[in-house]
């Protein structure tokens, strides 16, 4: 097999792929690596690996060990310190490789925490299409009995239309119909949708347009863009439902909170090697929506996308679970991380279904 053969069977990888050489600098990355370390090829090849760390001492020590060792070293459950992230929890196989009477090592790093976070979001997919084919039973067994309310409170009107029951009868239509639509929007669309080529900014840009219309200035917009990410394959209705459903919830917790300075962030960049799903996209597009409210409780973190789950006093608990419907359809994800202060709700569209 060809050098280029290889390596692109190496970018396939989910596990990070490092070769170092004798020196232990950098030979060769593969495409995780480069996203594991948020930089790319030609940032890392022919540098220290030492040198992308803040604290290096376990590092040089697993190096070494693995040089001098004629069997793989194996590290579990180590925390790495990679310079501008997050401390990233990760399982580390280091094997020596004798290239001509010279020693390299082979890295194989898994991303613990991306593991984890893949496991359970599969966990979350399953309850949450067995909870909505529940929902939809249930809602279906409500629209029929609601069909028949409305028709008699329509006969009923016809009978008292010159008198003053008409009033009530009206009641009972509207209050029919409002429970319809709640209905509606419970069953949701299991259409997939009109795909398209689709700027993500126009999307961003209407739903700013509108969210701007129903809450004016009492809470300040900042958009930062980057304008060199390529157009998605998506259905644009769909898409700014998704994306809207979002915002109104940050503006509805930010008024509720009366947060001060209260602030709606939408953000979009491009990220690589990202699981969406069970699929692995080389090349995805990340818009995240980021309020500085109170956050999300820390019991309902784990079920924010469930329907009917919500943790606001007006809340139908049926936004974020329709918009995580329609990533699913659109072949995207969703996720969520929140503290105090600072909640981001990041949707990932894939790029690559573009082409």
């Amino acid at each position: 097999m060809s050098p280029s053969y290889l390596g692109s069977i190496f970018d396939q990888l989910t596990t990070s792929v490092v070769m170092l050489d004798s020196e232990f600098t950098v030979s060769y990355v593969n495409a995780s690596a480069e996203a594991l370390f948020h930089r790319s090829s030609h940032q890392l090849l022919d540098a220290s690996f030492e040198s992308f760390f803040e604290y290096s001492e376990e590092i040089q020590h697993l190096i070494r060990a693995a040089s001098l060792s004629e069997a793989p070293v194996i590290e579990h459950d180590a925390t790495w310190g990679i310079r501008g992230q997050k401390p990233i929890r990760v399982d580390v196989v280091a094997s020596p490789i004798d290239q001509s009477g010279e020693i390299s090592v082979l890295l194989e790093i898994q991303n613990i925490e991306r593991s984890v976070r893949f496991d359970h979001e599969e966990q979350m997919r399953k309850k949450q299409e067995t909870t909505q084919e529940l929902v939809r039973g249930v809602a279906h067994e409500i629209k029929n009995p609601l069909g028949g309310i409305r028709g008699a409170a329509q006969l009923l009107a016809l009978e008292f239309e010159n008198s003053d029951l008409i009033e009530y009868t009206n009641i009972i239509i509207e209050e029919a119909d409002r429970l319809r639509n709640l209905v509606d929007r419970m069953l949701g669309s299991r259409d997939v949708g009109l795909f398209a080529q689709l700027n993500i900014h126009k999307v961003v840009d209407r739903v700013y347009q509108l969210a701007l219309a129903e809450c004016g200035e009492r809470i300040k917009f900042v958009c930062d863009f980057d304008p060199s990410i390529p157009d998605i394959m998506a259905d644009k209705e769909q898409m700014i439902q998704a994306v809207l459903n979002v915002v109104r919830n940050a503006i509805e917790a930010l008024d509720e909170s009366a947060t001060p300075n209260a602030q709606i962030t939408l953000k979009t960049r491009i990220v690589r090697q990202v699981l969406l799903g069970k699929k692995k996209v080389r090349l995805a597009c990340r818009l995240e929506i980021i309020d500085n409210g109170p956050g999300i409780p820390e019991k309902l973190k784990s079920d924010v996308f469930f329907p009917m789950i919500s943790g606001r006093a007006k809340g139908t608990g049926l936004g974020l679970s329709i918009t995580q419907q329609i990533m699913h359809r659109q072949g995207g994800m969703i996720e969520h991380d929140s503290v105090p202060g600072r909640t981001n709700f990041s949707l990932y569209f894939p790029i690559e279904q573009s082409k």
